[in-house]
Order: structure tokens, then C-alpha cells, then sequence
């Protein structure tokens, strides 16, 4: 099986609020709803530029195309009609009519909880696979959903090299050549456009830094905070953020130096 993808279904029916449901609402009001968000909270007018943004055309990507979402404006988080209050398992039912059935929660592609328009389109698998994408099954009356109920463009212009050499895939630069498998299905203009926009650049984990020295300034933190204990909150939690980037495995050098400077500032001002 190749691929990914997650239905908030999957959880249940009733299953209400969603598993994440204060991110999707809170970042969903910080841009398109006038309600508290998880940064800042948007305003009418606001709301109004991103609609504008997002459906006038005259935004575009880099290569041209405009930006075009219409259905932004049709986007809502399901509600009871009649608190606007968000849908909770209580006020849930199949053929409920409060703003809270499986029609406008589970089923209508403008619902926050449906994964409409998805596209895994052009997709390429070496050495056998291919997209499996996962289905979930409702009872009473039964339905099953997985991302093609919402979307024709799922598993579509599939190619399947045996292998990488097949593909034309170069597997330092991410490159493919014009005479591969790849180019044959998806012509030699996409290819160009790919190989222009895609390189191993920014790819993968920073190098781990040298952490020697911010253990040893967390030790002399340490030794600091034991000499005079009182009113060292701020010490405290110097070394507590040091410490963390001392464990994370992906802390580059410019991490850890900051993180030393920090806490060896932090540490002077307590002697």
C-alpha cells in the first residue's frame, strides 16, 4: 500500500467534536470566520480580502495560473443552527434537522470534516503498489466514504516503473530524463516544469550540532541555581529550554549556539 491519507469518519459517526477539531476551527476563523482563533481572530474585512484573494483570478501561482477556490465561501464548520454552537455528539443524529446530520457533518464537500477535492493525481510508484486509499462504512442506512466520493481525481495517471532506472529518476538530483517511463506517460513538458521546480535543496533532517558546550552551560546554570535557590524562575527556565534543545536529535549549530547564549546570559545575571 502507497500513499496516505486520514477521514475524520474513521473515528465514528458520533464521534463529535473531531479529534483535532479546535485546530481546524481556530485556524478556519482566523482566516474565513469572525470568531476567536488560534492566533488572532479575523475580522468582516478580512474575511472579505481572503474570499477576494482566492476567487477574483487575480492572484496567481508563479507559472501563471490564478488562484482559483470559489467554494472558500461555501466552507463552514457544522453547527446547530439554532445556538451556533459547533456540532457536538449530543446533538447529533442521521436525519437530525439542527444543523447536525450526517448530510451537512459527514457528507456535504464544504463541511470542515470532509476531505473534498482532494487530488492524488500523477502519481508514480517503482517497484510495485499503488494507492490504496482508506474507506470507512456508517450503518443505518449504510454508506462508505473514501476521498473519491468527494473527488474523480484519486489514482489517476498512475505509472508504475519496475524500476528507478525505468522511471528515469536520477536519485541524486530528483531529476527524471526525457526517455524514461515517467516522460513517456506525463510528456516532455512536465517533465521540464518538474525538473526546473524540484532538487534535493532544503530536503531532510540539519545535521545534529555539537551540544558539548550547552551542557556544560546548563551544568554551570545548575550549579548557579543551587548556591541560591529563591527567585530563579527565570534561570529555571532558560535551562529547561536548553535542555530541550540539547535532546532534540535535529538541533543544527545555530540552535544550540543561540540556546547557549541564552542561558549563559540568564546564568550571569544570577551571579
Amino acid at each position: 500500500q502507497v500513499g496516505h491519507d486520514k477521514l475524520y469518519h474513521g473515528n465514528g459517526e458520533t464521534s463529535l467534536p473531531v479529534s483535532n477539531g479546535w485546530v481546524v476551527q481556530s485556524r478556519f476563523n482566523e482566516f474565513l470566520d469572525v470568531r476567536p482563533g488560534e492566533k488572532y481572530s479575523a475580522t468582516p474585512e478580512n474575511v472579505a480580502r481572503w474570499v477576494e484573494h482566492y476567487t477574483s483570478g487575480a492572484s496567481t501561482y508563479s507559472d501563471g495560473t490564478p488562484m482559483l477556490y470559489p467554494e472558500i465561501d461555501d466552507w463552514y464548520v457544522p453547527r446547530v443552527t439554532e445556538t451556533g454552537k459547533d456540532c457536538q455528539k449530543a446533538d447529533y443524529a442521521v436525519a437530525a434537522t439542527n444543523g447536525c446530520s450526517r448530510a451537512t457533518v459527514w457528507e456535504d464537500p464544504n463541511s470542515l470534516y470532509v476531505p473534498a477535492r482532494n487530488v492524488v493525481d500523477r502519481s508514480v510508484v517503482i517497484g510495485g503498489g499503488e494507492f490504496k486509499a482508506s474507506s470507512v462504512t456508517f450503518a443505518n442506512p449504510t454508506a462508505t466514504y473514501r476521498l473519491s466520493t468527494w473527488s474523480d481525481r484519486i489514482n489517476t495517471n498512475l505509472v508504475k516503473p519496475a524500476t528507478v532506472a525505468d522511471a528515469g529518476l536520477d536519485e541524486e538530483s530528483l531529476a527524471f530524463s526525457q526517455d524514461g517511463a515517467v516522460a513517456q506517460a506525463y510528456g516532455s513538458a512536465w517533465v521540464e516544469t518538474w525538473n526546473s521546480l524540484v532538487s534535493r535543496d532544503g530536503m531532510g533532517r540539519p545535521e545534529r550540532g555539537d551540544t558539548t558546550a550547552l551542557w556544560a552551560a546548563v551544568d554551570r546554570a545548575e550549579r548557579v541555581l543551587a548556591e541560591e535557590p529563591r527567585g530563579a524562575a527565570a534561570l529555571r527556565q532558560a535551562i529547561a529550554r536548553a535542555e530541550a534543545v540539547g535532546y532534540a536529535t535535529d538541533s543544527d549549530q545555530a540552535s544550540i549556539d543561540k540556546a547557549v547564549a541564552k542561558l549563559e546570559a540568564k546564568t550571569r545575571t544570577r551571579k
